[in-house]
């Protein structure tokens, strides 16, 4: 792991631990919490989930177009391309 690399670290974890505090000092219960956060009508509820779906499609669709664009870049240079240790 490279410095800059703990230094992204360290500062997501203080970030998380930050917002972490926010929310547990906001509010002290969870039923309050969800009371506080309860979607106003079901369209909310459904741009919620939609929103989700879309989050958790992108997480794995995402780093393939990228390797695909490193490939592509890579063999249209003439050079090897070695991703995930698998020769391309």
């Amino acid at each position: 792991m490279t410095n800059l690399d703990r230094k992204a670290a360290h500062t997501a974890t203080t970030i998380v631990a930050v917002v972490t505090a926010m929310i547990v000092t906001a509010y002290t219960t969870f039923r309050e919490f969800a009371r506080v956060t309860e979607p106003a009508t079901h369209a909310d509820v459904a741009k919620a989930i939609l929103w989700a779906f879309i989050a958790g499609f992108s997480e794995g669709l995402v780093p393939n177009v990228i390797d695909r664009i490193v490939k592509r870049a890579l063999s249209e240079e003439g050079a090897p391309t070695v991703i995930d240790g698998a020769a391309g």
